[in-house]
């Protein structure tokens, strides 16, 4: 088996790490890395080299065709790559194309096969988005807070809290919309703070859940703090909104589009200086406010004295970490991979798109497009 590493030249993660290479080429399986992917998590074309790997300066489509599985982190944006790729090839790493059209498109276009790592489910766990979300949740709070104290020390905060003098400004409110492992993270980092968490969740059973769950509870108790879940109704979030200080939306599935159910209104109703945050923006805008996502460089925007962050290239704040856990993940899976029997293992349901079909039965309702069970398809 031959594997490609490619990486996006503004990103700072890359999907296999030299350790781990050396432990695929030990195993029989070559691997190439693409000459900019070197530069990423501090690690040279020696450090590559030394691990088995074949550095690659020029793609050439001779080269393209001899490759079994195209490695990355993010969807390639150079899209010259995927032109050059067959129908007989495997795309493999983080996709979100429920919100990538055009990504979608393009695969369906050229025939790929594409895996979509965050969708791998191993015994009821996302193995891949659950570390990920982990990260994300648990540091997230801690960029909020710098980008609130900035913002509070502005001249323009400044003058609007002037003509808000009877103005009641809560502090400690985290709001948090949707049950999933970031918002779990999130919910367990701010009641460690001694923040007073609010869930809003419309599944009963998730709902129970959080309810009853010890760590959070415990948590609570433990730093005199309010812990509650409540219904994520319309008339909820309104009410519920106007008091935090922190506004969290979350989404629970990889391959369902966020709802875009916050409204201006809402956002402009918390108080001066708060900050509402996206971390499902990989699938999609949760309000008509965003227009484009935030970035790790500046990752808010102010606008009417409220911090609105939606940051798309998050996981660039922590590349070693990032890296390694998705790296290590990569391993272990390409080595159990049996590329004619991929189709019948656990990662077949993490095939968004094969043989011109979409596969994936989420994504094709969220798009109002056709599905394809893709047992019911021929294998190439």
């Amino acid at each position: 088996m031959k594997i490609l590493v490619v990486s996006n030249k503004d990103s700072k993660c890359v999907s296999l790490i030299p350790k781990d290479v050396n432990k695929l080429v030990s195993s029989g399986i070559q691997v190439y890395v693409t000459s900019n992917t070197t530069n990423l998590c501090d690690y040279s074309n020696n450090d590559y080299i030394n691990a088995g790997a074949k550095i690659i300066d020029k793609l050439t489509p001779e080269f393209i065709k001899t490759i079994d599985i195209v490695s990355f982190v993010d969807f390639p944006k150079d899209k010259k790559i995927i032109k050059l790729l067959s129908d007989k090839q495997i795309l493999w790493g983080f996709m979100y194309l429920v919100n990538n059209s055009k990504n979608l498109f393009l695969a369906l276009k050229k025939g790929l096969t594409t895996v979509a790592i965050e969708t791998i489910n191993s015994k009821n766990v996302h193995e891949y988005l659950l570390p990920i979300e982990q990260i994300k949740g648990e540091n997230i709070l801690t960029l909020v807070e710098k980008q609130i104290k900035e913002y509070k020390n502005s001249q323009d905060y400044i003058k609007k809290m002037k003509k808000r003098v009877h103005a009641k400004v809560p502090e400690n409110n985290v709001l948090i919309l949707n049950y999933s492992y970031s918002g779990y993270y999130v919910a367990k980092a701010a009641l460690a703070s001694g923040c007073n968490v609010t869930y809003l969740e419309n599944d009963a059973t998730l709902a129970h859940e959080l309810k009853t769950t010890k760590e959070l509870q415990t948590l609570a108790n433990l730093h005199k703090c309010h812990f509650d879940v409540t219904e994520a109704s319309y008339d909820n979030l309104c009410d519920k909104v106007k008091d935090a200080n922190i506004f969290i939306v979350t989404s629970q599935f990889p391959t369902v589009k966020t709802s875009l159910r916050i409204t201006k209104d809402m956002i402009s109703s918390m108080p001066l200086g708060s900050a509402y945050v996206n971390l499902a923006s990989e699938t999609g805008f949760a309000s008509i406010t965003e227009i484009k996502p935030t970035t790790i460089n500046k990752p808010s925007v102010v606008c009417n004295g409220i911090n609105r962050i939606n940051i798309e290239d998050i996981n660039d704040m922590f590349p070693k970490q990032t890296s390694e856990i998705i790296s290590n993940l990569n391993t272990k899976n390409f080595l159990e991979i049996n590329k004619p029997s991929i189709y019948d293992s656990r990662f077949k349901n993490a095939i968004m798109t094969y043989n011109h079909c979409l596969t994936n039965k989420e994504i094709a309702s969220s798009l109002h497009l056709k599905y394809t069970n893709i047992d019911s398809i021929k294998k190439i």
